[in-house]
């Protein structure tokens, strides 16, 4: 009787040992703390505090404005060659168009 106590609770193990992924004879909750617990290095907690940076509302809406404005610029840039190459046409200097 004391025997078979002192056995029952390793007879779990027993009855798992024919299943192949080593993930069933942890169970889930352990698991997920153990997971948890692990130790963060510097590196990886700079990269996690960054990305949840990159997706903050502000900072996304800041970076799309930025894109907005060098677009608008480049724009602008355009038109001002488009126009001095217009005038300098008109004005009979010779320009090439590239």
């Amino acid at each position: 009787m004391l025997q078979s106590e002192r056995e029952a609770p390793f007879n779990t193990v027993r009855e798992w040992q024919g299943q192949r992924d080593a993930m069933h004879l942890l169970p889930k909750r352990g698991f997920l703390a153990a997971q948890k617990k692990r130790p963060v290095g510097k590196k990886e907690m700079i990269q996690q505090s960054k990305w949840i940076y990159e997706q903050l509302p502000e900072v996304q809406k800041k970076r799309e404005e930025e894109k907005r404005r060098s677009e608008y610029k480049s724009y602008r840039l355009r038109a001002q060659l488009y126009k001095k190459k217009v005038t300098n046409q008109l004005l009979g200097r010779k320009v090439p168009w590239n």
